[in-house]
Protein backbone atom coordinates (compact mmCIF):
# COMPACT_ATOMS: atom_id res chain seq x y z
CA UNK A 1 0.00 0.00 0.00
CA UNK A 2 0.91 3.52 -1.03
CA UNK A 3 3.08 5.50 2.34
CA UNK A 4 1.16 8.61 3.26
CA UNK A 5 3.50 11.81 3.49
CA UNK A 6 0.55 14.48 3.69
CA UNK A 7 0.47 16.99 6.68
CA UNK A 8 -1.93 16.57 8.85
CA UNK A 9 -4.15 19.80 9.10
CA UNK A 10 -7.40 21.09 11.36
CA UNK A 11 -10.15 19.29 9.18
CA UNK A 12 -7.97 15.74 9.02
CA UNK A 13 -5.91 15.41 12.32
CA UNK A 14 -4.61 11.94 11.51
CA UNK A 15 -1.15 12.20 11.71
CA UNK A 16 -0.38 8.70 12.77
CA UNK A 17 -2.39 7.72 9.20
CA UNK A 18 0.58 6.82 7.35
CA UNK A 19 -1.65 4.62 4.87
CA UNK A 20 -3.53 6.45 2.28
CA UNK A 21 -7.34 6.15 2.86
CA UNK A 22 -8.34 4.58 5.75
CA UNK A 23 -6.62 1.96 7.94
CA UNK A 24 -6.80 -1.63 6.72
CA UNK A 25 -8.50 -2.75 10.23
CA UNK A 26 -11.12 0.08 9.92
CA UNK A 27 -12.35 -0.87 6.73
CA UNK A 28 -12.94 -4.33 7.79
CA UNK A 29 -14.67 -3.00 10.73
CA UNK A 30 -17.12 -1.05 7.98
CA UNK A 31 -17.32 -4.25 5.63
CA UNK A 32 -18.49 -5.89 8.53
CA UNK A 33 -20.89 -3.40 9.89
CA UNK A 34 -22.00 -2.86 6.54
CA UNK A 35 -22.89 -6.96 5.91
CA UNK A 36 -25.00 -6.94 9.08
CA UNK A 37 -26.61 -3.45 8.33
CA UNK A 38 -27.87 -5.12 4.93
CA UNK A 39 -29.27 -8.74 6.65
CA UNK A 40 -31.03 -6.61 9.37
CA UNK A 41 -32.25 -4.53 5.79
CA UNK A 42 -33.22 -7.84 4.62
CA UNK A 43 -35.07 -9.42 7.41
CA UNK A 44 -36.87 -6.55 7.80
CA UNK A 45 -38.03 -6.02 4.63
CA UNK A 46 -39.53 -9.13 4.21
CA UNK A 47 -41.61 -8.79 7.41
CA UNK A 48 -42.50 -5.72 6.35
CA UNK A 49 -43.55 -7.12 2.79
CA UNK A 50 -45.69 -9.84 4.80
CA UNK A 51 -47.34 -7.73 6.86
CA UNK A 52 -48.15 -5.18 3.90
CA UNK A 53 -49.68 -8.57 1.87
CA UNK A 54 -51.95 -9.15 4.98
CA UNK A 55 -52.71 -5.95 5.25
CA UNK A 56 -54.20 -5.87 1.27
CA UNK A 57 -55.97 -8.90 1.70
CA UNK A 58 -57.89 -8.56 4.61
CA UNK A 59 -58.68 -5.10 3.72
CA UNK A 60 -57.36 -3.05 6.69
CA UNK A 61 -58.52 0.20 6.50
CA UNK A 62 -55.14 1.66 8.58
CA UNK A 63 -53.63 2.33 5.52
CA UNK A 64 -53.02 5.32 4.34
CA UNK A 65 -53.84 6.89 0.48
CA UNK A 66 -50.15 8.06 0.55
CA UNK A 67 -47.98 5.98 1.89
CA UNK A 68 -44.32 4.82 2.20
CA UNK A 69 -43.56 1.12 1.32
CA UNK A 70 -41.52 -1.15 2.99
CA UNK A 71 -37.66 -0.20 0.59
CA UNK A 72 -39.23 3.41 1.21
CA UNK A 73 -39.48 3.55 4.79
CA UNK A 74 -36.73 1.13 5.67
CA UNK A 75 -34.20 3.39 3.83
CA UNK A 76 -35.70 6.62 5.45
CA UNK A 77 -34.23 5.31 8.83
CA UNK A 78 -31.31 4.22 7.43
CA UNK A 79 -30.72 7.64 6.59
CA UNK A 80 -31.95 9.12 9.57
CA UNK A 81 -29.12 7.17 11.49
CA UNK A 82 -26.17 7.46 9.53
CA UNK A 83 -26.64 11.39 8.71
CA UNK A 84 -26.87 11.70 12.48
CA UNK A 85 -23.66 10.09 13.71
CA UNK A 86 -22.17 11.70 10.75
CA UNK A 87 -23.20 15.14 12.07
CA UNK A 88 -22.56 14.21 15.56
CA UNK A 89 -18.87 12.82 15.01
CA UNK A 90 -17.89 15.84 12.47
CA UNK A 91 -19.04 18.27 15.33
CA UNK A 92 -17.59 16.86 17.97
CA UNK A 93 -14.11 17.45 15.84
CA UNK A 94 -14.43 20.87 14.78
CA UNK A 95 -15.85 22.53 18.22
CA UNK A 96 -12.50 20.97 19.89
CA UNK A 97 -10.63 23.94 18.07
CA UNK A 98 -12.93 26.35 18.90
CA UNK A 99 -13.39 25.08 22.71
CA UNK A 100 -9.98 23.89 23.33
CA UNK A 101 -10.27 20.74 25.15
CA UNK A 102 -11.77 17.67 23.84
CA UNK A 103 -14.03 16.74 26.76
CA UNK A 104 -15.55 19.93 26.80
CA UNK A 105 -16.38 19.82 23.35
CA UNK A 106 -17.66 16.47 23.78
CA UNK A 107 -19.71 17.09 26.13
CA UNK A 108 -20.90 20.97 25.16
CA UNK A 109 -21.83 19.01 21.70
CA UNK A 110 -23.51 15.71 23.12
CA UNK A 111 -25.19 17.67 25.32
CA UNK A 112 -26.76 20.43 22.57
CA UNK A 113 -27.36 18.13 20.32
CA UNK A 114 -29.49 15.72 22.39
CA UNK A 115 -31.25 17.91 24.89
CA UNK A 116 -32.52 19.67 21.24
CA UNK A 117 -33.32 16.45 20.12
CA UNK A 118 -35.35 15.42 22.84
CA UNK A 119 -37.15 18.72 22.67
CA UNK A 120 -37.63 18.83 19.43
CA UNK A 121 -38.95 15.02 19.23
CA UNK A 122 -41.49 15.91 22.43
CA UNK A 123 -42.88 19.21 20.30
CA UNK A 124 -42.98 16.71 16.72
CA UNK A 125 -46.06 15.59 18.33
CA UNK A 126 -47.66 18.66 17.43
CA UNK A 127 -47.84 18.28 13.27
CA UNK A 128 -51.03 17.80 12.44
CA UNK A 129 -52.12 14.45 10.99
CA UNK A 130 -53.40 15.89 7.67
CA UNK A 131 -49.98 17.84 6.74
CA UNK A 132 -47.46 15.94 8.66
CA UNK A 133 -45.97 14.50 5.85
CA UNK A 134 -45.28 18.02 3.94
CA UNK A 135 -44.60 19.70 7.65
CA UNK A 136 -41.54 16.66 7.93
CA UNK A 137 -40.36 16.89 4.34
CA UNK A 138 -39.63 20.99 4.64
CA UNK A 139 -37.92 20.11 7.93
CA UNK A 140 -35.55 17.48 6.42
CA UNK A 141 -34.60 19.87 3.72
CA UNK A 142 -34.35 22.43 6.35
CA UNK A 143 -32.07 20.05 8.27
CA UNK A 144 -30.03 19.47 4.63
CA UNK A 145 -29.63 23.26 4.20
CA UNK A 146 -28.45 24.58 7.49
CA UNK A 147 -25.90 21.47 7.65
CA UNK A 148 -24.48 22.64 4.32
CA UNK A 149 -24.22 26.22 6.11
CA UNK A 150 -22.38 24.88 9.20
CA UNK A 151 -19.47 23.10 6.75
CA UNK A 152 -19.26 26.18 4.94
CA UNK A 153 -19.18 29.30 8.10
CA UNK A 154 -17.97 27.18 10.79
CA UNK A 155 -14.49 28.28 10.53
CA UNK A 156 -15.40 32.07 9.96
CA UNK A 157 -17.47 31.65 13.16
CA UNK A 158 -14.70 29.92 14.95
CA UNK A 159 -12.27 32.93 13.59
CA UNK A 160 -14.08 35.51 14.40
CA UNK A 161 -15.38 34.60 18.12
CA UNK A 162 -11.47 32.76 19.10
CA UNK A 163 -10.49 35.50 21.17
CA UNK A 164 -13.51 35.39 23.47
CA UNK A 165 -13.05 33.84 27.13
CA UNK A 166 -14.15 30.22 27.64
CA UNK A 167 -17.59 30.58 29.30
CA UNK A 168 -18.42 33.21 25.95
CA UNK A 169 -17.30 30.08 23.60
CA UNK A 170 -19.23 27.73 24.97
CA UNK A 171 -22.34 29.92 25.18
CA UNK A 172 -21.81 30.55 21.03
CA UNK A 173 -21.49 26.76 20.68
CA UNK A 174 -24.75 25.91 22.21
CA UNK A 175 -26.52 28.55 20.83
CA UNK A 176 -25.24 27.52 17.08
CA UNK A 177 -26.22 23.68 18.52
CA UNK A 178 -29.45 23.53 19.77
CA UNK A 179 -31.82 24.74 16.71
CA UNK A 180 -29.62 22.45 14.66
CA UNK A 181 -30.15 20.01 17.38
CA UNK A 182 -34.11 20.53 17.83
CA UNK A 183 -34.52 20.28 14.20
CA UNK A 184 -32.90 16.72 14.34
CA UNK A 185 -34.79 15.65 16.58
CA UNK A 186 -38.03 15.95 14.74
CA UNK A 187 -37.69 13.29 11.70
CA UNK A 188 -37.05 10.04 13.85
CA UNK A 189 -40.25 10.29 15.75
CA UNK A 190 -42.78 12.14 13.13
CA UNK A 191 -41.21 9.38 10.77
CA UNK A 192 -42.64 6.69 12.94
CA UNK A 193 -45.69 8.24 13.38
CA UNK A 194 -46.28 7.87 10.20
CA UNK A 195 -45.06 4.53 9.44
CA UNK A 196 -47.99 3.22 12.29
CA UNK A 197 -50.34 4.85 9.52
CA UNK A 198 -49.34 1.09 7.50
CA UNK A 199 -47.23 -0.87 9.61
CA UNK A 200 -48.46 -0.57 13.23
CA UNK A 201 -47.25 -3.97 14.46
CA UNK A 202 -43.43 -3.48 12.85
CA UNK A 203 -42.44 -0.49 14.47
CA UNK A 204 -39.85 -2.14 16.20
CA UNK A 205 -38.07 -3.00 13.13
CA UNK A 206 -37.94 1.20 12.07
CA UNK A 207 -36.10 1.25 15.67
CA UNK A 208 -33.71 -1.57 14.67
CA UNK A 209 -32.97 0.09 11.42
CA UNK A 210 -32.08 3.25 13.01
CA UNK A 211 -29.82 1.78 15.77
CA UNK A 212 -27.66 -0.75 13.65
CA UNK A 213 -27.88 2.55 10.84
CA UNK A 214 -26.05 4.56 13.79
CA UNK A 215 -23.62 1.96 13.90
CA UNK A 216 -22.90 2.18 10.43
CA UNK A 217 -23.09 6.21 10.58
CA UNK A 218 -20.34 5.91 13.24
CA UNK A 219 -17.33 3.89 11.49
CA UNK A 220 -18.19 5.67 8.25
CA UNK A 221 -18.22 9.33 9.48
CA UNK A 222 -14.12 8.37 10.63
CA UNK A 223 -14.06 6.79 7.84
CA UNK A 224 -14.53 9.37 5.85
CA UNK A 225 -13.04 11.83 8.19
CA UNK A 226 -9.30 9.89 7.89
CA UNK A 227 -9.96 9.87 3.77
CA UNK A 228 -10.92 13.54 3.19
CA UNK A 229 -11.63 15.12 6.62
CA UNK A 230 -14.58 16.26 8.69
CA UNK A 231 -15.91 18.60 6.73
CA UNK A 232 -17.29 15.92 4.02
CA UNK A 233 -18.42 13.89 6.81
CA UNK A 234 -20.82 17.19 7.10
CA UNK A 235 -21.36 17.49 3.77
CA UNK A 236 -22.25 14.05 3.30
CA UNK A 237 -24.48 13.81 6.36
CA UNK A 238 -26.37 16.90 5.40
CA UNK A 239 -26.81 15.02 1.88
CA UNK A 240 -28.15 11.92 3.65
CA UNK A 241 -30.66 14.69 5.18
CA UNK A 242 -32.02 16.18 2.20
CA UNK A 243 -32.45 12.73 0.54
CA UNK A 244 -34.48 11.46 3.57
CA UNK A 245 -36.80 14.37 2.32
CA UNK A 246 -36.64 13.14 -1.28
CA UNK A 247 -37.56 9.69 -0.27
CA UNK A 248 -40.50 10.89 1.99
CA UNK A 249 -41.98 12.83 -0.88
CA UNK A 250 -41.12 11.08 -3.82
CA UNK A 251 -44.53 9.28 -5.28
CA UNK A 252 -45.98 6.38 -3.57
CA UNK A 253 -48.67 3.37 -4.01
CA UNK A 254 -52.08 4.57 -3.67
CA UNK A 255 -54.27 2.73 -1.30
CA UNK A 256 -57.75 3.74 0.30
CA UNK A 257 -58.11 4.81 3.57
CA UNK A 258 -57.36 8.25 5.11
CA UNK A 259 -55.22 10.48 4.13
CA UNK A 260 -52.58 12.15 6.40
Amino acid sequence: MPFNASPATDDSPFFYNDERGPPSALSSLFYGVLFLTSLFLFVAWLSLEHSLKYCEKFGSTEIATRKLGPSSILLYFLLLGVAFMLVEVALVQKFILFLGQPTLAFTVVLVSLLVGSGTGSFLSDRFETESVVRRLASVLFFVGVLLAIFAVSLPFVFEKFLGQNIIARTLISVCMLYPLGFSMGIPFPTGLKISKQTFKRDVGWMWGMNGMASVLGSVLAVIVAVSSGFTLALVLGAGSYLLAGFVLTRPQRLFKGKKF
